[in-house]
């Protein structure tokens, strides 16, 4: 191969490669975030000691919490069993005031009335892991999410402040949500265009729960265990007090736990 030809293939390759990036950018709504150095943890409550700096690298995550109009199309996409629905979903699902948003009539799923763009609920880990790899993405790491959740403001006061103030205006947490899920979108985005990054719903993260994550982990690109009994969800919920809602903060259920807190948002890897 002369050096011609391959620097033309060199070329070729980066400019598809940023084109592919671009298109992701503007007909999606899935959002950059480039890698970076971070610090992990508080080490204020047990399991966010050993706080440290960890460096991630970059990928893309969807600007908004998934919602219920997703997930019916994806339910009717891919025709599962009822049981395996059930795994994924409990349409059934009701807790005080909130209920699932979804419903199947005729072996085939609608969303009800006003519940088009607010986030799926009553979604377990293993539904949103199926959705993510229907269409080609995945859920992000624990590390992933707290990065996205305080990257390009981890030394400034208000990406990890959790005044009641602050709150207000990024948030839907128990003092303003009044008791219920609401539409994404409707409170300021984040300085990383991160729409209910915190609060509205909890969100699914991949990795399982380990007590001493940060202690464990390597500091480049960490991963989370490859086995355990619960999963990570990150970002508290429309319920939950102003302390829960910290980008550190960290939570886990039991992957098949389907409530009226915790959904998804998805991610995905930057193509090489």
């Amino acid at each position: 191969m002369t050096f011609k030809i391959f620097l033309y293939l060199i070329i070729s390759i980066n400019f598809f490669a940023q084109n592919v990036y671009s298109q992701i950018n503007k007909n999606s709504n899935f959002i950059l975030i480039e890698s970076g150095k971070f610090k992990a943890g508080n080490n204020k409550n047990t399991d966010e000691l050993n706080s440290k700096k960890f460096k991630i690298k970059s990928f893309y995550i969807n600007k908004f919490e998934t919602t219920n109009l997703e997930y019916s199309k994806f339910l009717n996409s891919i025709k599962a069993p009822k049981e395996k629905v059930a795994e994924y979903i409990n349409l059934k699902g009701v807790w005080r005031d909130i209920e699932c948003g979804i419903y199947s009539e005729n072996d085939l799923f609608f969303v009800k009335p006003n519940y088009e763009n607010k986030p799926v609920i009553f979604v377990s880990w293993f539904g949103a892991e199926a959705f993510c790899k229907f269409y080609g993405f995945r859920l992000p790491s624990e590390f992933e999410w707290e990065f996205a959740a305080s990257a390009k403001n981890i030394n400034k006061k208000d990406i990890s402040d959790t005044s009641k103030i602050y709150l207000d205006k990024k948030a839907w947490f128990s003092e303003n949500s009044n008791n219920k899920i609401h539409n994404y979108g409707e409170k300021e985005a984040d300085l990383n265009g991160l729409f209910d990054i915190r609060g509205n719903v909890s969100e699914w993260c991949n990795d399982w729960y380990s007590h001493d994550i940060y202690k464990n982990s390597k500091k480049e690109n960490p991963e989370g265990n490859e086995k355990g009994k619960f999963k990570v969800h990150r970002g508290g919920s429309w319920i939950n007090s102003a302390d829960i809602l910290s980008v550190t903060n960290r939570r886990a259920s039991n992957p098949h736990t389907q409530n009226a807190t915790i959904g998804f948002r998805t991610a995905t890897d930057i193509s090489e």
